[in-house]
């Protein structure tokens, strides 16, 4: 494991200077919309897919402000579903969870939402509370790819998958979609991004960037 160690920490750097341009103060509602979908349709399939369904989307007109102004519009669910049908893995289900995302940011924005002055972990649950599709790995990736925290973890495969093979786990991978287990975990990868001296969101992606590339070339 030491070869992942070190490769880890040379990527770091790398992620501190992508991420510490990034602010929710520099981004418009509709720029905040863009990244939350995205972070619903990023559940449980690769990232390219959900690029190239957010991309549909964009495409289609479907994350225009017209859209998400209105509520119970039976209408932009279907079409998002059209949309999605034709090689995304969860077409229908993302649609409602949408649908059910967009009513909830017409009657309060997420603009308000994260002016609210709350802690990074109570802001992740009130989004999971208020927004379908969004678990607490969803949640945290939103918040983090927006520049309002690098205090969450993203807990996804590669990173879990790190781990479980540095023996940091002390229970399975699949016990972590509650909220209560995902802390648990999380505060796992807190104490071992301290290690490094830094938040566990700049360590967390290095984890994910150095775990996806040694799965891609078998090692």
């Amino acid at each position: 494991m030491n070869r992942f160690d070190s490769a880890i920490a040379a990527v770091i750097p790398s992620v501190k200077q992508a991420l510490l341009g990034t602010s929710p103060a520099n981004l418009s509602e509709a720029d905040l919309r863009r990244e939350l979908v995205a972070c619903v349709l990023g559940s449980q399939v690769r990232f390219e897919t959900a690029v190239s369904a957010l991309d549909k989307l964009k495409t289609a007109g479907l994350l225009k402000c017209s859209w998400w102004r209105k509520i119970k519009d039976e209408g932009f669910e279907r079409e998002v579903y059209d949309c999605l049908s034709r090689g995304y893995r969860f077409p229908r289900a993302r649609a409602k969870q949408l649908a059910g995302a967009r009513d909830a940011l017409a009657k309060k924005s997420l603009t308000i939402r994260l002016s609210e002055g709350v802690s990074p972990r109570a802001m992740r649950v009130d989004l999971i509370d208020a927004i379908p599709g969004l678990g607490p790995k969803q949640a945290s990736m939103f918040l983090r790819n927006i520049g309002w925290s690098v205090e969450l973890a993203i807990l996804d495969t590669h990173v879990l998958r790190f781990m479980e093979l540095k023996q940091l786990l002390t229970t399975a991978p699949n016990n972590i979609g509650s909220i209560a287990g995902y802390e648990r975990a999380e505060h796992i990868a807190i104490k071992y991004a301290d290690s490094y001296g830094e938040p566990v969101g700049y360590v967390d992606v290095a984890i994910w960037a150095t775990m996806r590339a040694a799965a891609e070339l078998h090692l």
